[in-house]
């Protein structure tokens, strides 16, 4: 049952989609959005060395980047409020200062769903934010996360990567129980394996899949999950695509803990990403 809903609202180009998107979940499951607002002023305050002379610039600098970020901040949650109440849906705002991964971490304890940005999920699009954060959010325990790109529009199928590890298992069912979107489509996909091992995860993960009541179907695909995910994505039509993330494996950035973090780089589709 979705009833709260966190989302981590920036100035970025994802901002209208993020709305749309969260907007539409709320309003299927009647559920409270949650907008979070988080300026990381000791991140913004890094500018590099700094010339002998040089200090006020570099202060001046520091002093624009917060000011900029706290006006697209302001400028977010105000389009966010307009159309939450334009649709009916119940929303609140929290605004802080501070570590957004510490921040994100301590509100997501009383949120069901989180929501946020492929590439700029708090960076307000005024400094780039490591490509691994998500990844580290996930496997820290906020889970699950929903990000979406700008060109993100309607779900209607889920393209799920599964590999028969216990993440990828408890990213499925996870994604099944949510139940986020009724009537959706799921295809399973197991990538680089011989076809009696894949065809033996791929019947049970659809068996699964269609008891509880997903229209599914499945495929085995040759090569690397992290070369082949996004191009079958593109040719079976998926709208998202559904990851389980392994905390040592994305430490040494291998195998399925590679493959989140350059989908989360390339992707243009929204990913559901659990641990």
């Amino acid at each position: 049952m979705i009833k709260r809903i966190l989302v981590g609202v920036t100035g970025g180009a994802a901002a209208a989609a993020k709305r749309r998107f969260a907007i539409d979940l709320a309003g299927r499951h009647g559920a409270t959005i949650e907008v979070l607002s988080v300026v990381d002023v000791e991140r913004l305050a890094h500018v590099g060395p700094v010339p002998m002379g040089a200090g006020h610039y570099a202060h001046q600098i520091v002093e624009d980047r917060i000011h900029r970020s706290h006006e697209l901040a302001d400028a977010a949650i105000e389009a966010f409020e307009a159309e939450c109440r334009a649709a009916g849906v119940d929303v609140r705002v929290l605004t802080q200062e501070g570590d957004p991964f510490e921040v994100l971490s301590t509100e997501w304890r009383y949120n069901d769903l989180t929501i946020l940005a492929l590439r700029d999920w708090f960076d307000h699009a005024v400094v780039r934010e490591p490509e691994d954060t998500l990844v580290r959010l996930v496997v820290s325990g906020v889970r699950p996360i929903i990000a979406v790109s700008q060109e993100t529009g309607p779900i209607g199928k889920a393209l799920i990567a599964y590999d028969g590890s216990k993440e990828a298992a408890r990213s499925m069912k996870s994604f099944a129980h949510y139940a986020l979107w009724p009537g959706i489509k799921c295809h399973v996909v197991c990538f680089g394996m011989g076809e009696v091992k894949a065809r033996r995860l791929l019947d049970r993960a659809v068996t699964y899949l269609r008891d509880h009541g997903y229209e599914t179907t499945a495929s085995g695909v040759d090569g690397a999950a992290r070369d082949r995910l996004l191009p079958c994505a593109e040719a079976i039509g998926a709208d998202i695509i559904v990851l389980g993330c392994d905390h040592h494996r994305a430490l040494l950035h291998r195998v399925f803990g590679e493959t989140p973090m350059r989908i989360i780089r390339d992707s243009h589709k929204a990913v559901f990403l659990s641990h």
